[in-house]
């Protein structure tokens, strides 16, 4: 069961910077379900292993070749996911009974042909909604907002037309994704919009009109759907309550207390 742990903490921390890769259009979508796939098959090597074990019956392994055997395996699916899923580079690391264990491959962008490391830094993608959720929490619990405001009341005018009624969406329903808020992320966005003009920039203002442009997915409390509108939104309200942005608050209330020294968040 360690082991099996291990292998799947590798996994997860490989989709979580390939999904924020995707986000910010480095990928296209025809390659994300097939490297989520391979991620998942090096998750779950008990098959893989097995069969290769089948072939040596009488060679018991012990724990620490066992552990040699599934990172490698890992390492091949990480190679082969820079290799034919058109991802310039994936970093991976797990941690079991103190031990620590890392892997990167591929180069830092399909510019600049430099090997990644381990240690590089790359965007923490949609894990920065963990981070603003925690602040919007914080500022329920010292009572300078309530989770069942409605945004219309901090965001006036913001959340209007098109089926949409700011008055019936809660700040609780923008963290937990029941809003009915369509996201500005979809296909189109990521594989036309972006790819056209990677490196401009888009204002908060501008993303959330993207999104108001698509009608409402459901009636808010309705259903629940993955929506980053739900997260500008709620920086937006971490600014109108605080006076300072959502990235500041992140680094008085959660990086710097924490001594996150390799941490930061931008603007």
């Amino acid at each position: 069961m360690k082991s099996f742990t291990i292998r799947k903490g590798v996994a997860l921390t490989l989709i979580a910077i390939l999904a924020g890769t995707v986000a910010y259009g480095t990928v296209h979508a025809e390659g994300q379900t097939a490297t989520y796939q391979a991620i998942n098959k090096a998750a779950n090597t008990d098959n893989i292993l097995s069969s290769e074990f089948a072939k040596e019956p009488k060679k018991e392994l012990n724990e620490k070749e066992k552990k040699r055997k599934h990172r490698e395996e890992v390492k091949r699916v990480m190679d082969q996911v820079v290799t034919n899923k058109r991802v310039p580079s994936v970093v991976a690391g797990g941690l079991q009974d103190g031990e620590r264990w890392s892997y990167a491959t591929g180069t830092a962008s399909f510019e600049v042909p430099r090997p990644v490391e381990p240690d590089f830094s790359f965007r923490i993608g949609s894990i920065t909604k963990t981070f603003t959720a925690t602040v919007v929490l914080q500022l329920a619990q010292e009572k300078k907002l309530n989770l069942d405001d409605s945004v219309e009341k901090w965001l006036p005018g913001v959340i209007k037309g098109n089926g949409y009624d700011g008055n019936k969406i809660t700040i609780r329903q923008l963290l937990n994704h029941t809003s009915g808020l369509a996201s500005y992320t979809d296909l189109d966005f990521r594989d036309i919009t972006l790819p056209q003009n990677p490196f401009r920039y888009y204002s908060s203002d501008e993303l959330i009109s993207m999104g108001l442009a698509k009608p409402p997915v459901y009636a808010p409390g309705k259903g629940w759907n993955y929506s980053n509108m739900n997260t500008i939104l709620a920086g937006q309200i971490i600014q109108k309550v605080t006076g300072e942005t959502y990235a500041e608050q992140i680094r008085k209330r959660l990086i710097e207390p924490l001594g996150m020294t390799g941490t930061f968040v931008m603007e």
